[in-house]
C-alpha cells in the first residue's frame, strides 16, 4: 500500500503562491515568441510600462512601436539611449531604406499613416511591431488587406503586440489571433465573458480582484 502523502500546511501553500507570482511576473515583462501577443488594461494600469518592459528587454530581431499618444520615450527606470524617434514618415521611410543603425524605432507620426505603416511592417521581416491605443487603430472596422495580414504575421516573419483598454473594442478577428495575454484589472461584463472563453475561466475570474498594477499572463 502506498503511503499517505501529508497535506502542505499553510505556510508551504503561501511560499508556492508567492513562487507561481513571482514566475508569473518574470514571465509578464519578457516578450515571447507568440504571434500576436494583447495587453489589456484601462488607463493608468499599467499596460504602457509593460509594454515598454517587453520592448526594451528584447534581445533579437527590431522593434517598432506605433505610438499615436508619444508615450515612449519617457519612463523612469528605462533607458532609450538606443531608441529612435520618427515623426515624419516619409523621412523614417528614407532612413530606413538606407540602413539606420538603431534596433528600436517609434513611430510618432500622424495616425492617417497607419495603412502605409502596417504595409511597411510587412515587408520588414523580424520584426516586433507594438500597436499601441490598437482599440482605435485596430478598432471593429479595419480595412480588408490590414486585416488579413494583422491576422497572420508570421507569414512575414512578424510578431505583433496589441495593446488596449477592452478586448471588445479591438476587431473580433484580431483579438482571437491571440495566444498571449496580459491583462491588468478589467470589469466589464462582456470583456470578462470573452476572456473566459479565449483564455479559461479561472483567468477571466481573477482579473476584477486585481489590484492597481497587478496582471495575469496567460499563454496558450
Amino acid at each position: 500500500m502506498a503511503p499517505r502523502k501529508s497535506k502542505p500546511t499553510p505556510r508551504q501553500r503561501l511560499t508556492t503562491r508567492r513562487k507561481r507570482k513571482n514566475a508569473a511576473r518574470g514571465r509578464s515583462s519578457t516578450l515571447s515568441n507568440d504571434p500576436v501577443t494583447i495587453i489589456l488594461g484601462k488607463m493608468k494600469s499599467g499596460k504602457t510600462y509593460r509594454a515598454k518592459q517587453l520592448a526594451t528587454r528584447a534581445t533579437t530581431g527590431t522593434i517598432w512601436i506605433w505610438d499615436p499618444n508619444r508615450e515612449y520615450r519617457t519612463a523612469e527606470g528605462f533607458d532609450f539611449s538606443d531608441w529612435w524617434t520618427i515623426r515624419d514618415y516619409d523621412g523614417g521611410v528614407d532612413a530606413i531604406a538606407r540602413g539606420h543603425p538603431y534596433r528600436r524605432v517609434v513611430w510618432q507620426v500622424d495616425e492617417d499613416e497607419f495603412p502605409r505603416w502596417v504595409a511597411l511592417v510587412q515587408g520588414g521581416g523580424n520584426l516586433v511591431a507594438f500597436i499601441d491605443e490598437a482599440h482605435d487603430s485596430c478598432g471593429r472596422v479595419v480595412k480588408r488587406d490590414l486585416l488579413k495580414f494583422l491576422r497572420r504575421p508570421r507569414h512575414s516573419n512578424v510578431r505583433v503586440v496589441l495593446i488596449a483598454q477592452r478586448p471588445m473594442a479591438v476587431n473580433v478577428s484580431l483579438r482571437s489571433q491571440a495566444t498571449r495575454v496580459i491583462a491588468f484589472r478589467l470589469t466589464e461584463s462582456n470583456d470578462l465573458d470573452w476572456l473566459r472563453g479565449h483564455c479559461s475561466k479561472e483567468f477571466g475570474e481573477r482579473l476584477p480582484n486585481l489590484g492597481k498594477w497587478e496582471s495575469e499572463d496567460y499563454s496558450a
